[in-house]
């Protein structure tokens, strides 16, 4: 939400530069040993996260999918919780600021990372076979956002997006998915692959379905959530899909001091 100085890389046309990623004017990193909230907060000049593991604030970083992350033998440094109150020179989208914690992450965790990419059988979001009814954003200049009405004590479900992305929205599908109306012991992997750009206003509404209680339940069912998908022209297909994974290279153990 970085590469140092400037680095130069020779080329056919000639001298090109590379361009920094943004960072932060000033920030305040502290280990919280606590058993206080957990909270993160945007606003246009400041991002503050409290008592949040690294591997929290490494997906608000890259805004990936869990099984999106290879953390392989730093896994365990992953689980210390931090308090971070940065601030940006002006205001900044959030898109900007995520790339800000980027360099943050670099700079003061030494985080250093790859990606790869392997294929795997996933749910790719699609639009339907009659063209999706998305309308446009009321408001095109706004922050992407969401409000989720979920949860145990209610039969009617729904999800309101406002400019949001398409990959925004297969995160919070993935996120709201009903696990046991999927293959059992695997979380749904849920992929962007309606090629739609921009944002939309739009609601998903739904009844929660019961839980089978049947042993020759398909194991392949999808979720409760597909058939509100299905209203507003968008789809769930089960398909072999290349996920794009970030692997840890290096994280340090402590972070330079403030």
């Amino acid at each position: 939400m970085k590469h140092h100085g400037t680095i130069f890389m020779m080329a056919a046309a000639g001298l090109v530069w590379a361009q920094p990623r943004p960072a932060f004017e000033i920030a305040s990193i502290k280990p919280n040993n606590t058993d206080s909230r957990r909270s993160v907060q945007f606003s246009p000049e400041t991002l503050t996260m409290l008592n949040l593991p690294l591997a929290n604030i490494l997906f608000q970083a890259y805004e990936l999918a869990p099984e999106q992350y290879s953390l392989g033998e730093f896994e365990p440094l992953f689980r210390q919780r931090y308090d971070i109150v940065a601030k940006s020179a002006g205001p900044v989208p959030q898109a900007q600021m995520r790339l800000m914690l980027q360099s943050l992450l670099a700079d003061r965790f030494q985080l250093v990372s790859h990606r790869e990419s392997r294929m795997e059988q996933a749910y790719a979001l699609v639009v339907d076979k009659g063209g999706h009814k998305l309308n446009p954003p009321a408001a095109p200049n706004a922050e992407a956002d969401f409000d989720k009405r979920v949860g145990n004590d209610s039969t009617r479900q729904s999800i309101t997006f406002r400019n949001a992305g398409m990959p925004l929205v297969a995160s919070i599908v993935r996120e709201t998915a009903d696990m046991s109306k999927v293959r059992a012991g695997a979380p749904p992997i849920i992929v962007d692959m309606t090629g739609l750009r921009g944002g939309f206003d739009f609601t998903l509404e739904w009844t929660r379905e019961e839980t089978p209680s049947g042993e020759n339940e398909p194991p392949d069912r999808l979720p409760a959530i597909a058939g509100a998908l299905h209203k507003v022209g968008l789809a769930l297909r089960s398909q072999k899909v290349s996920i794009d994974t970030l692997v840890v290279d290096h994280i340090a153990k402590t972070p330079t001091e403030n």
